[in-house]
């Protein structure tokens, strides 16, 4: 039988790391003297949740919303369809 911290090990990362991750790049845009985030392909970190997940607004995605919006951040799906699709994540501070 395997541990539990095995199991978790298998079964990747939770939402929770997943939003952490975003912590170095809220901070490098922040001193740039940005005010937001945009988590789209050029944020390498998790594109299934950030873009396909807010695309779907999948129970993932709502959680990651709802963990940023409790430190708040405001966050809100961008979706734009010209010739090409552009979507992505926006999170403000």
């Amino acid at each position: 039988m395997i541990s539990a911290k095995e199991a978790r090990n298998i079964s990747g990362e939770s939402v929770e790391e997943k939003v952490e991750k975003l912590h170095d790049a809220i901070i490098a845009q922040a001193k740039d003297g940005g005010r937001e985030l945009r988590t789209g392909y050029q944020h390498k970190d998790n594109p299934e949740l950030w873009i396909n997940g807010g695309y779907s607004k999948t129970p993932e995605w709502n959680a990651a919303k709802k963990i940023l919006e409790d430190l708040g951040y405001s966050v809100e799906f961008y979706y734009a369809e010209a010739q090409f699709v552009d979507m992505y994540t926006i999170i403000r501070w």
